[in-house]
């Protein structure tokens, strides 16, 4: 191991922060140091990639690694190319020279990587600089695996276009796509791609290896529902993460022109709930957009929302659909409790002939088949609650 007495600061959690969500069963890479710090003469031990483990503990001797530009290392049926556990004194040195993170970089114990657990995998046995992560890893542990290699020749491309592609075992399986032309400048020390949480494509981004970058913000869970007539939507991001620097929620009534949801001003906290009492039937689209710490943009995915609802003097709201319908016609309900959600329904026809009576609790499906096209009127007797027209088709 040559001995380090500058420490250079580098941040290579932004390559951490792209992961799916804590619920994902399977492993997901996160980003990869295509060029490392160092100089281009110990590339094959300075450069390293990222994952977070799945939702089970992960047996280093399950881990099958095709890199780009340097084999494939694994530790049954590859020769030479293993992974190197234990590596005490590699493992010490990289987490004690690393003035941000003293004692959070750690090897996994016995080889076995604790669910959820962030990775960093150095791609040689013996990486000859040690990165400063700037006092982020926050608690850790932060596992740190390394191959058995002594090459000093870069395992990924700085060039051509390559993929690296991990077998993690139990079927689970993740590659990584990337294109050396698109970092700028490109192919200097400090090129990393980082990959987005929904969509799977590429960032790309160059930091000067002597200066720290912001940790960008993870988000771990959004979701919009519709239980009482009005849309709730909620976020979470990873608390051991940094929060974002903005944040919007926003909605849209065809999948594509999104505009602020207003209500839902964001407070900065790692998880939120807020209300959007839109008065609205139809189908609504809700994502968010947050800036993390590098300024860069990040668009959740799109959760979509039915509202067709009917609401009556005492709050109870029913949702009819679908609308036009052709063989059928479903009548859902919700009320303030369980004890309201029971209610006569009448059906007619435009010349006002009763077509269905019935009886109603949490839902209702209404074989519509036989019916002649026209229009419809929906009502609940009990309540004197009256419903919009449903057009038949």
């Amino acid at each position: 191991m040559v001995s380090i007495q500058i420490i250079y600061p580098f941040l290579f959690w932004l390559a951490l922060a792209c992961f799916s969500g804590v619920s994902a069963q399977c492993p997901a890479i996160t980003g990869i140091m295509i060029n490392s710090c160092g100089g281009n003469t110990t590339e094959g031990q300075d450069e390293f990639f990222t994952f977070r483990n799945g939702a089970n503990p992960l047996d280093l001797n399950t881990i099958s690694v095709q890199f780009p530009a340097g084999g494939t290392f694994c530790n049954t049926g590859c020769g030479g190319n293993t992974w190197q556990l234990p590596n005490i004194n590699t493992a010490s040195t990289v987490a004690n020279l690393s003035t941000g993170c003293p004692g959070l970089l750690l090897e996994p114990p016995g080889g076995i990587i604790p669910s959820n657990a962030w990775v960093m995998a150095f791609v040689g046995a013996n990486p000859n600089f040690a990165y400063n992560f700037c006092g982020t890893c926050n608690t850790g542990p932060i596992y740190v695996i390394f191959t058995a290699s002594n090459s000093t020749v870069g395992k990924f491309s700085n060039t051509q276009p390559r993929t690296l592609i991990i077998n993690f075992g139990t079927g689970c399986i993740d590659s990584a796509y990337y294109d050396p032309g698109f970092f700028v400048p490109s192919n200097v020390d400090g090129n990393y791609v980082m990959y987005d949480p929904v969509t799977g494509l590429p960032t790309y981004s160059t930091q000067a290896c002597p200066s720290c970058i912001p940790l960008p913000a993870t988000l771990t869970q959004f979701q919009a529902v519709a239980p009482n007539n009005q849309v709730e939507i909620s976020w979470q991001f990873d608390s051991e993460l940094p929060i974002p620097h903005m944040l919007v929620v926003e909605r849209s009534i065809n999948g594509v022109d999104f505009s602020p949801v207003l209500s839902c001003q964001f407070n900065g906290a790692y998880a939120q709930t807020c209300v959007d009492a839109i008065q609205q039937s139809g189908l609504l689209y809700y994502r968010m957009r947050y800036q993390d710490a590098t300024g860069a943009m990040v668009v959740s995915e799109i959760h979509k929302v039915r509202l067709a609802k009917f609401t009556d003097r005492s709050q109870r709201f029913f949702e009819v659909y679908p609308n036009p319908g052709a063989d059928f016609l479903r009548i859902e309900y919700t009320g303030n409790d369980d004890t309201q959600a029971y209610a006569s329904v009448e059906i007619s026809d435009a010349m006002g002939r009763n077509i269905f009576s019935g009886f109603m609790h949490a839902s209702l499906l209404v074989n519509t088949d036989s019916w002649s096209k026209g229009l419809y009127w929906i009502r609940f007797p009990e309540v004197s609650g009256e419903g919009k027209v449903w057009i038949k088709n």
